[in-house]
């Protein structure tokens, strides 16, 4: 899986705080339900999952994430997102099946 980088400007839209993902994660990472993600931004360790609004997807960025971290609405930063856990491209195939069927 690939290490996405990227530099963009924090949003924010009535009270919510984000960072809009410059690319298609279902593209780059493979489809999914939800894209929960790994990464920094401006070096601060951040984990989280991704948001759409049907056009975009979008990272929330948390009033206490923000606060402790020095980040806010027009903050020009830098990106760096991974999918987290385990992806079903690296296991085993037996194993990728067995997750694959429904119950």
């Amino acid at each position: 899986m690939s290490t996405k980088r990227f530099k963009t400007t924090v949003a924010k839209s009535g009270a919510s705080t984000y960072i809009a993902i410059p690319f298609d994660p279902n593209e780059v990472w493979g489809v999914k339900q939800r894209h929960y993600v790994t990464g920094s931004i401006n070096g601060c360790t951040t984990r989280g999952s991704f948001g759409s609004d049907g056009v975009q997807f979008f990272l929330p960025l948390g009033a206490a994430w923000r606060r402790d971290n020095g980040v806010d609405a027009d903050a020009h930063v830098e990106v760096v997102l991974a999918p987290e856990g385990p992806q079903t491209d690296t296991l085993a195939p037996d194993v990728r099946a067995a997750l694959d069927t429904e119950p």
